[in-house]
């Protein structure tokens, strides 16, 4: 391995398949009004080269917005944009 290669997480040491999934909270828009409101879903369960970061803010910038307004077309929803992340 060189220094780049990602080495497995010594904290997970079930096999990806015994661990749960991990419940989340996103603003979500379910149409193109951008009426964003709290969504809950389950994320999959961590893997060995996953990082788990507990996400405090997010922002949401005028091309995100253009995403979730389906300005480009296609846009599936519900819809969660941004990517302007801060955690820890």
């Amino acid at each position: 391995q060189t220094p780049l290669t990602p080495r497995p997480n010594p904290a997970h040491s079930r096999p990806v398949e015994a661990m749960s999934d991990i419940d989340a909270i996103a603003m979500a828009c379910q149409d193109c009004k951008c009426d964003f409101k709290p969504m809950r879903f389950k994320r999959r369960a961590l893997g060995d080269y996953d990082v788990h970061i507990e996400m405090k803010y997010c922002g949401v910038c005028h091309s995100d917005l253009h995403l979730a307004r389906n300005d480009l077309g296609g846009q599936k929803y519900p819809c969660v944009p941004g990517h302007e992340l801060a955690g820890v």
